[in-house]
């Protein structure tokens, strides 16, 4: 699935809300079914390519014919089989992602969405996979904000699959700390017993995808992972929109 830009000056139902310029820069013109986001604009983004990490996705500075292990991993006990991200979490990525999940700037799905799919899409098959499941937020949060960023993801990616969407399974059952301002040890310490599957009959013997908007140090999505295995989950594969914490010089 990708999302091409459109010079077409066809009117879009939503023009009457949402003006049809690029809402990231202001400058350029973009539609609906482009989430708003400028040709210009997606230029910026740096996509993640190999050669990565075969365990966690990191990126390596450098050539490499075979797959490594980074020392992260070497050193790290990750709950989860694997994990990908599609692109680095930086400029005008970082930008979007913070407004449609802090600000309520819900026109940027469809280009949240396209992009995740885009590379998701060619790597992840139907028929490989038994069912999909988001980061869950805290009740408190997921009140506060009126919807979970990561579901939209993970549905797109649940249609594409044409595998389930499991929700209400995996549950955040503690209220923590916002991971960005914090350690990478804290990190792992604030999210350690932080999730519950309540029916594990529903997810035993299963190969799940994972989905969450950005990972980091990967202490979320391992603590989420760690808890899924623990109800007899049989795989559990990371997929995530943003790599955080990485320079994008590395690309």
């Amino acid at each position: 699935m990708t999302l091409s830009s459109s010079n077409s000056s066809t009117l879009d139902p939503l023009g009457m809300f949402y003006p049809n310029i690029c809402q990231a820069c202001q400058r350029h013109p973009a539609y609906h079914h482009e989430g708003y986001v400028c040709t210009a604009c997606r230029s910026h983004i740096r996509h993640i390519q190999t050669p990565f990490c075969g365990k966690c996705g990191l990126p390596f500075p450098g050539d490499l014919d075979t797959e490594f292990t980074c020392s992260n991993c070497i050193d790290q006990a990750w709950a989860f089989d694997s994990a990908r991200s599609v692109a680095y979490s930086g400029g005008i990525l970082r930008d979007i992602i913070h407004r449609f999940k802090y600000m309520g700037a819900n026109w940027f799905e469809c280009f949240l969405t396209g992009a995740f799919m885009a590379k998701a899409g060619k790597e992840l098959h139907p028929g490989q996979w038994d069912g999909v499941i988001s980061t869950p937020l805290h009740p408190v949060k997921l009140r506060e904000r009126g919807y979970n960023q990561a579901n939209c993801l993970a549905q797109s990616l649940s249609n594409h699959l044409n595998t389930p969407l499991i929700t209400n399974t995996l549950k955040r059952t503690k209220a923590t700390k916002p991971q960005a301002t914090l350690s990478r040890s804290e990190r792992l310490q604030n999210v350690k017993d932080a999730f519950k599957v309540s029916d594990k009959q529903s997810i035993e013997g299963l190969k799940l995808v994972l989905v969450d908007d950005v990972m980091t140090t990967g202490a979320t999505v391992s603590a989420c992972a760690d808890s899924l295995k623990r109800s007899g989950a049989n795989t559990v594969a990371v997929w995530t929109l943003a790599r955080g914490g990485l320079s994008t010089n590395l690309a």
